[in-house]
């Protein structure tokens, strides 16, 4: 189970995460996305995020496995089966 520490007023996000499966966190935007990033990423999960055309190289650099340019790309049709949506804003 996750519970991350967050500012008060934050949503806590209580899932199991297992090895293999999809977490599409919708934006980096906040240290709680940081964080479900490298949770996801450490028990064995592909990880996807939406930025912008500037932010892909940073997203990457985070960790993240597949960058969607949500100007250009619609993750519906390249996500396929999502497991876990993590959603901050």
């Amino acid at each position: 189970m996750l519970y991350p520490k967050s500012a008060p007023g934050t949503p806590k996000l209580r899932e199991e995460i297992a090895n293999g499966d999809v977490v599409y966190v919708t934006t980096i935007y906040c240290v709680i996305d940081l964080f479900a990033v490298q949770f996801a990423k450490a028990a064995g999960a592909i990880v996807y995020a939406t930025a912008s055309t500037r932010s892909l190289p940073h997203v990457r650099a985070l960790g993240v496995d597949e960058v969607i340019d949500y100007r250009q790309q619609k993750i519906e049709l390249l996500a396929g089966d999502i497991d876990l949506v993590v959603e901050t804003l």
